[in-house]
């Protein structure tokens, strides 16, 4: 087709950008990094992570930092939760009053088989979380392998961890070292003690994370966060807000729980050890992957943006001993991005997302909303309010211009410009919503809540998708 939708042609787009006669050997030799010997590979950045060619690495994240105002937060204080909202209990019932009533008016996205299917999904992640141990589970070590203990190069020991886990089905892989700062991120639910190994310890209170009367315990040395990610389908996503919709997060809820659980026993066979015992990670979301260089955070809270995937993701934070060498915050132009878009604020059905042009530092400490950073001021409250009423809701992920395949070559050129210049930030915005991509005819007035539901949600089931309902590899 020589015409993009049948309204711009892709010369003409390209033109508009000063991208046009570009030629595709000055394309490769932007896109293909060259390695004159195995030493120079695995001593790359490309060992600890893949980012497409517009990405630059640099020392401190695109959101400002003040790290003397940040401290360890509990979970349940770090992350949307029901346990966060005052009225939960009454929330709860009008939700289930809800979906029963769209149940049997078989509204689209709340049908009999949408909700049967989010109830097994669900059940099928707790039924593998209860399998998840503070410190694995393997029990053949080098030792009763009769070996010595791996050694390897940080950078060898990452490209390890990075191939293991891809196998796993985790395409995002990222590493970060625990110093003074990264140790501010892990959850306050946690204890660190002077042993050689971690381990787990009966406690007179429930711990929120592993839902047992115990505490675990954090061996106080030199320790490496690995974060394993992967993408929610965009399928499913555009199906928001609705029960099918949350197929995809309770789907990629595996692959992020069993990659930790890999790592663990992994580990155990070389000799070194992980520490994990929960399905969310042992430290403040998204906070981790923004500093090993997985993404940038965004306008919307406890999710950032991936140059690879966009917004939807689903990832696992573990703890380990054996050393690896650690990613680097990276700009592609997303925070910036931000500040002219706002389309996640347009199409929220609950109002949370604030539409203020600038971040700030004069944000009230409250549920998600932690200090040292400077933040988009949102209400996690009223947003898990909503959730629980219509049962699952990420529209703004869903709608986020970012949050599209790279199959198709305009999205990278688009997201190269971005990264090169915000010239062009308004302009895309308003393609991306012309263009129809996103859930654009939701807002607060045009929602389940108030009689309009997705009218695209029942023709999931006759499409014929990959497994997963994405691809898995990394479209770079």
């Amino acid at each position: 087709m020589s015409r993009f939708h049948g309204v711009v042609s892709r010369r003409d787009f390209m033109k508009t950008l000063g991208l046009a006669g570009a030629s595709l050997g000055a394309a490769a030799a932007l896109t293909a990094p060259v390695f004159h010997d195995l030493d120079e590979l695995t001593s790359s950045s490309t060992v600890t992570q893949i980012q497409p060619w517009w990405v630059k690495e640099v020392d401190q994240p695109t959101e400002e930092l003040d790290w003397s105002l940040i401290a360890p937060r509990p979970y349940y204080a770090t992350t949307f939760n029901a346990a966060n909202v005052p009225n939960a209990t009454q929330l709860a019932a009008q939700g289930a009053a809800n979906k029963a009533q769209w149940l049997s008016q078989n509204k689209p996205g709340y049908t009999l088989r949408d909700q049967a299917a989010a109830n097994a999904f669900s059940s099928n992640i707790s039924t593998v979380k209860t399998g998840v141990s503070w410190a694995g589970t393997a029990t053949a070590t080098p030792q009763t392998m009769g070996v010595a203990q791996w050694q390897g190069t940080p950078e060898e020991n990452a490209r390890m961890l990075r191939s293991v886990l891809k196998l796993q089905g985790s395409p995002m892989v990222s590493f970060l070292v625990m110093d003074s700062n990264a140790r501010k991120l892990i959850y306050s639910d946690y204890a660190f003690e002077d042993v050689a190994v971690g381990y787990s310890k009966p406690s007179s209170t429930k711990s929120s994370l592993s839902g047992t009367n115990t505490i675990s315990v954090i061996p106080n040395l030199q320790l490496y966060g690995v974060s394993n990610s992967a993408p929610m389908s965009n399928e499913l996503m555009k199906l928001c807000p609705s029960p099918t919709a949350s197929l995809g997060h309770h789907i990629d809820h595996q692959p992020a729980m069993l990659g930790s659980s890999l790592v663990q026993n992994f580990l155990i066979g070389l000799g070194y050890h992980g520490y994990n015992d929960s399905m969310v990670g042992i430290g403040a979301h998204p906070a981790f992957k923004i500093l090993s260089g997985d993404g940038e955070i965004g306008r919307v809270h406890g999710q950032l943006i991936n140059p690879n995937f966009g917004m939807p993701m689903i990832d696992n934070y573990t703890l380990i001993d054996l050393p690896v060498a650690p990613g680097k915050p990276i700009d592609a132009g997303f925070f910036r991005f931000c500040r002219t878009c706002a389309k996640c604020a347009d199409v929220c059905p609950s109002g949370a997302i604030t539409n203020d042009a600038e971040p700030t530092w004069d944000v009230e400490s409250t549920v998600v909303n932690a200090p040292g950073h400077k933040q988009y001021s949102n209400d996690a409250v009223k947003c898990q309010s909503y959730f629980d009423l219509v049962q699952y809701c990420v529209t703004c992920q869903a709608s986020c211009v970012f949050t599209k395949k790279s199959s198709a070559m305009i999205h990278k050129i688009v997201k190269a410009t971005v990264a090169s210049t915000p010239m062009f930030n308004g302009f895309f915005k308003k393609m991306d919503s012309a263009f129809g991509y996103g859930n654009i005819n939701f807002s607060q007035s045009n929602n389940p809540t108030t009689g309009y539901f997705n009218q695209d949600a029942p023709l999931w089931w006759d499409k014929e998708l990959p497994s997963y309902n994405y691809d898995m590899s990394l479209p770079y």
